[in-house]
């Protein structure tokens, strides 16, 4: 019984994990699906995306 109760909050991390890079996925293919109109109107140029989505969390 103890190795189940160490293996849930495992499963728990992975999935948060599983959830976090389906939104991230989700959010580069809109961004990137974005003219470079929308983006200046953002303030952001294409180039400058896969740094931003790299970093988006410092």
């Amino acid at each position: 019984m103890q190795n189940l109760k160490n293996t849930f909050p495992l499963l728990q991390c992975l999935y948060a994990a599983w959830l976090q890079r389906r939104r991230n996925a989700r959010m580069r293919a809109e961004l990137l699906g974005l003219e470079g109109r929308e983006l200046a109107d953002l303030g952001v140029g294409r180039g400058e995306l896969e740094f931003l989505l790299l970093h988006k969390g410092d």
